[in-house]
């Protein structure tokens, strides 16, 4: 389903996410987590839906995006 979504639509987008850093902090073990962003993918979208204008994403980081359809030229 999401490999219908046209990536004109992803452009500009970010996917924000976080990594898993184990760090030592005087003696003690802990675990940091460092955030990171990257372009959208396709792969990253949930859900998504259409209208006359605009399309709304729905992505695996747990944002909900509307954006607007670009006017076609002829």
């Amino acid at each position: 389903m999401t490999e219908q979504i046209d990536k004109a639509h992803l452009v500009g987008l970010k996917f924000r996410g976080s990594k898993v850093k184990k760090i030592d902090k005087d003696g003690r073990k802990m675990t940091a987590y460092e955030p990171y962003e990257r372009p959208l993918q396709p792969k990253d979208v949930l859900a998504f839906t259409e209208t006359e204008t605009t399309v709304t994403l729905v992505t695996a980081d747990g944002q909900k995006l509307t954006v607007e359809k670009k006017a076609e030229k002829k």
